[in-house]
C-alpha cells in the first residue's frame, strides 16, 4: 500500500506542486488577494516540504512577480519584475534547496529603443538560463527575445526564428547529461509547436481550411548539442537546423499528446488521426536509437506503466475508467466527478472537489486486493511524487 503523508496547516488553501529536489517536494502556495492579480502583480509564497521529516517551511519572494516561468520541472523558479517606469526589467532566479536567490537587470531602453513593453514571457531551460520575450505591440506578439545567462550574469539579445519554427512556439525544453560513455556531452531537446490534441484534431477535421497555414501548424521533436545551441543564440545568428537533429515532424494529421525524459532517454506520444493509431516513442538521445510502441486505435491519454500500456477513457456519462489494453477490461470506473489522480501497477488515487472549497476528497482503489472498491484517504490537496501521497489540509 502507498505511504501517505499529511500536513496540516492548509486548510481550504490552493496548493499546486512545482519541482523536486531530492527528498523535497516544493509547490506554490495560491495567493488569493484578487487585487493583487488586478494590478498585474503577485505576490508568491512556496511551500518547501521534506518528505523524510514530513516537516515544511515556507519561502515568500523577495519582490511581487509580473511574470514567470510557466515551465516547472527545474529545480529553480523564474520571475521578473519592473523598475523605474518599466525602464528595466530585473530577472530573479529562485533555488529552493537550500534557498538562495539572484537577480540581473536588463535595461530595456537599451534593448528596445524606448519602445513600450505590452507583454512578457518567460520560459526557464535549466539552472542557468531563461529565455525572455517582449512584446512591443498591441498584438501581444513577441518582437523582441532575450537570452538570460546567470553563470555569466549579463544577457544576449537573440533571434527568435530559426530555418522550421520560432523559439516563440518552443513548448518545452530537456536537457539530457552527460554519461561515462559520453563524457562532457550535453544534447537539449526542443518540443516545438505544443497543441492540445482536441484543438489539432478539429484543425484536421477542418484541415481543407487550414492548408495555407500547414507550415505553421507543424510540430517538432530537435535534438541539438547544448554548447553549440547557446554558442549559437549568443552569437545573435538564427539557429541552423539540419534533417538529422530533426528526429520528428508532426504534419495536420498528427500531433504529439505528452513526453519526458529520463537520463539520456526523452519519450514522447503521438496520436495520428489519418491512420488511427497511438504511438509512444523511446529514444536514446547519445546512440540515437528510436523504439517504437503502437496501439491500434487513437488513445486521449495513455498511461505507461512498467512497460504496460493502460488507457484512461471517458464514458459516455462523463465518468472516467481507467481499461486495461492488455485484457480490455475495465480495472476501474470512477464515480461521477471524480478524477484520477495517479495510476500505479498496486493502486490508483483519485479525488473529487469538494464544493465550494479549495479541498479534494481524495480516494485509493486497491489493485491488489481482492476486489478493487474506492477508500477515503482523506481530505486536503494532494500530490503523488512516485514514492508517497502528501496530503495538505
Amino acid at each position: 500500500m502507498v505511504n501517505i503523508l499529511r500536513v496540516n496547516g492548509f486548510y481550504n488553501k490552493s496548493v499546486f506542486f512545482v519541482t523536486n529536489d531530492g527528498d523535497k517536494n516544493i509547490y506554490y502556495l495560491d495567493n488569493d488577494d484578487s487585487d493583487d492579480k488586478i494590478a498585474g502583480f503577485i505576490n508568491m509564497k512556496f511551500i518547501i516540504h521534506d518528505t523524510t521529516s514530513n516537516t515544511v517551511e515556507t519561502y515568500d519572494l523577495p519582490y511581487p512577480a509580473e511574470d514567470f516561468s510557466r515551465q516547472f520541472g527545474n529545480k529553480e523558479f523564474y520571475y521578473a519584475r519592473f523598475s523605474h517606469e518599466k525602464a528595466f526589467l530585473h530577472i530573479h532566479r529562485v533555488e529552493f534547496c537550500p534557498v538562495r536567490s539572484s537577480e540581473i537587470a536588463v535595461s530595456l531602453t537599451e534593448v528596445l529603443g524606448g519602445l513600450n513593453v505590452y507583454r512578457t514571457v518567460m520560459q526557464g531551460i535549466d539552472d542557468r538560463y531563461c529565455l525572455v520575450g517582449c512584446s512591443t505591440t498591441r498584438t501581444y506578439e513577441t518582437t523582441h527575445m532575450l537570452l538570460i545567462d546567470f553563470d555569466e550574469q549579463t544577457y544576449y539579445s537573440i533571434a527568435p526564428d530559426f530555418g522550421i519554427d520560432t523559439l516563440c512556439r518552443i513548448e518545452s525544453f530537456m536537457t539530457m547529461k552527460s554519461t561515462q560513455l559520453t563524457p562532457g556531452k550535453e544534447e537539449i531537446a526542443l518540443i516545438i509547436g505544443g497543441f492540445h490534441w482536441t484543438e489539432k484534431y478539429e484543425i484536421w477535421e477542418n484541415r481543407e481550411s487550414w492548408r495555407d497555414l500547414e507550415d505553421k501548424l507543424m510540430e517538432h521533436v530537435v535534438i541539438f548539442d547544448r554548447d553549440s545551441f547557446f554558442r549559437r543564440l549568443k552569437s545573435g545568428l538564427p539557429l541552423e537546423v539540419t534533417d538529422k537533429q530533426i528526429i520528428e515532424r508532426c504534419a495536420l494529421h498528427r500531433t504529439i499528446i505528452s513526453y519526458g525524459d529520463h537520463g539520456t532517454k526523452m519519450d514522447y506520444t503521438m496520436v495520428d488521426f489519418e491512420n488511427k493509431t497511438t504511438t509512444r516513442v523511446e529514444y536514446d538521445i547519445h546512440s540515437g536509437k528510436k523504439t517504437l510502441f503502437e496501439h491500434e486505435s487513437i488513445l486521449s491519454s495513455p498511461v505507461y506503466i512498467d512497460g504496460e500500456l493502460y488507457s484512461i477513457e471517458t464514458l459516455d456519462d462523463e465518468r472516467f475508467a481507467v481499461l486495461d489494453l492488455r485484457t480490455n477490461q475495465f480495472l476501474v470506473i470512477l464515480t461521477s466527478n471524480e478524477k484520477i489522480l495517479a495510476v500505479d501497477k498496486h493502486f490508483i488515487l483519485t479525488y473529487k472537489w469538494l464544493e465550494n472549497a479549495n479541498q479534494q476528497i481524495v480516494y485509493i482503489y486497491d489493485l491488489d486486493g481482492e476486489s478493487v472498491e474506492q477508500q477515503l484517504l482523506g481530505i486536503g490537496y494532494a500530490h503523488y511524487d512516485g514514492k508517497q501521497v502528501t496530503i495538505f489540509s
